[in-house]
């Protein structure tokens, strides 16, 4: 369950961040590419928490990512370590 969970976070980050280049979602620095135009006149993009989303967990799994690429399956060899269940 907890190899799950892992790869539903990595997979948040991953969807989040295609959501930020495309300009769906807000990036840090607030809208880019946006000159010579009234605040009030742009279409925002939605936050965090107008989603609903905790943002502490797209950075649990870009760190999670960030690991398993350095180390493909350390996720799961730490919680073999640790005797949890390993579901993939």
């Amino acid at each position: 369950m907890i190899a799950i969970h892992a790869r539903a976070d990595i997979r948040l980050a991953e969807e989040y961040k295609a959501a930020q280049d495309r300009g769906e979602v807000a990036a840090v620095g607030g809208v880019s590419g946006k000159t010579n135009v009234h605040a009030e006149d742009i279409d925002k993009p939605a936050t965090t928490a107008e989603l609903g989303i905790d943002r502490r967990d797209i950075s649990e799994g870009r760190k999670l990512k960030e690991t398993e690429e350095a180390d493909p399956g350390v996720i799961n060899r730490g919680l073999l370590k640790v005797g949890a269940e390993v579901t993939t």
